[in-house]
């Protein structure tokens, strides 16, 4: 029985023809050289910030202070929601 399942990559063809201008710029934009490392650096910041806020919106002290202005519990975590994302989208931008 043979564990062969496709084609070997050797035996496959070769297409040896010059490659068209629309298909360079297309290949150029897909895997253009990008620093990973800033990347990841920004990702980590970015999570990190999420953490912050998030914590800061969980604290009981703030859920209080809000609850006095929005009695409603389902208005509470719209407004909490609201707030997290108009925060996060600030933080964002002037870390950048």
């Amino acid at each position: 029985m043979s564990n062969n399942y496709g084609d070997m990559i050797k035996l496959l063809p070769i297409d040896k023809s010059v490659p068209l201008q629309h298909e360079l710029t297309i290949m150029n934009s897909l895997f253009k050289d990008q620093s990973t490392t800033g990347t990841k650096s920004y990702n980590y910041t970015l999570l990190l910030i999420i953490f912050c806020v998030f914590y800061i919106m969980s604290l009981p002290q703030l859920n209080t202070l809000i609850s006095k202005y929005i009695p409603s519990q389902y208005l509470l975590i719209l407004f909490k929601s609201i707030l997290f994302i108009i925060i996060f989208i600030l933080l964002t931008v002037f870390i950048k």
